[in-house]
């Protein structure tokens, strides 16, 4: 029991590294950078502050190193509940993290052309803009791929806890739903032009911001307990 409890504190805390760095790298920096939300305003704003973009790309790279370990780790933590959920969980977890990988590429890559000594004055202003431009556009893209399986791995993990009391149902609850809504947020941006408009995709994915951050802090304080098998009522007797 307490190997299982310190297991799920190790699993709380890299939760809270994927979650941190998270927040930073794909909330706090893209809001700070954002400017007016035009192209070329957003790269004014790198050339502005290329510090504190090239610090956004260190947190990604941060919480793709710590994602390819979580869900490892909570399939030790779960699959007592069902081995084939588990690994379905571990599966679509870790194939996000080689196309997140590919975006981290295209970050490097927007910032190169804008600050690369190579180009001269006149080619920087011809091409490295547009370049840069591309590269963050091609960024978002990869970014709403790899959305995609970050929320299908909730799916079955929310299931697992559910099932297992590992931790609080509640969370597997909201991760379950909090799953639908990325699949949801992923294919309305893929085929619903005025899907950005509207008031669902703003709240899309609230559930499962919900769901792992709860989750997260639960083990991070209270470690993981297993399922207890329930105790007989001594008051029935057994022919």
């Amino acid at each position: 029991m307490d190997g299982h409890k310190s297991l799920g504190r190790l699993t709380g805390l890299t939760y809270l590294v994927v979650v941190g760095t998270g927040l930073f790298s794909l909330m706090y920096v893209p809001a700070a950078l954002s400017g007016s939300g035009a192209p070329q305003s957003r790269v004014e704003q790198l050339l502005a502050n290329p510090g504190l973009y090239n610090a956004g790309t260190a947190a990604f790279l941060i919480e793709q190193a710590a994602f390819c370990v979580l869900p490892i780790l909570f399939y030790r933590l779960l699959h007592h509940a069902g081995r084939w959920a588990a690994s379905v969980m571990a599966v679509l977890a870790l194939a996000s993290v080689p196309v997140a990988l590919v975006g981290v590429v295209e970050r490097v890559d927007a910032v190169n052309w804008l600050t690369n000594t190579k180009l001269s004055a006149g080619e920087a202003g011809m091409y490295g803009h547009a370049l840069a431009r591309m590269a963050l556009y091609s960024w978002d893209h990869t970014l709403l791929i790899a959305s995609l399986f970050w929320g299908l791995w909730l799916a079955p993990m929310g299931y697992l806890i559910t099932v297992s009391r590992t931790i609080p149902r509640l969370f597997g609850y909201l991760l379950m739903l909090g799953s639908a809504g990325y699949v949801v947020d992923v294919f309305g941006q893929l085929l619903l032009p005025d899907y950005s408009r509207s008031m669902f995709s703003d709240y899309a994915t609230v559930p499962a911001a919900l769901g792992e951050i709860g989750t997260c802090l639960w083990l991070l304080v209270f470690g993981a307990s297993l399922e207890r098998a329930p105790t007989p009522d001594p008051t029935v007797s057994i022919e």
